[in-house]
């Protein structure tokens, strides 16, 4: 048994497309990116990801 999350592993499915993303949309909101490779583009120039204070939601290791 191998264990993903959701949006990595709907993303998995996608890699091999340019400029592909998953959003994942249920009781929380995620998303998904393959694998790094060359020519991909950030997601927004001014993407900052910081953690939250909050216990009960972290981001863990990024």
């Amino acid at each position: 048994v191998k264990l993903l999350h959701d949006g990595s592993a709907a993303a998995a499915f996608f890699a091999p497309l340019d400029h592909a993303v998953v959003i994942t949309l249920g009781t929380a909101i995620g998303s998904g990116y393959p694998v790094a490779r060359s020519g991909l583009r950030p997601v927004a120039p001014d993407l900052s990801i910081q953690a939250s204070d909050s216990p009960t939601h972290s981001l863990g290791t990024v």
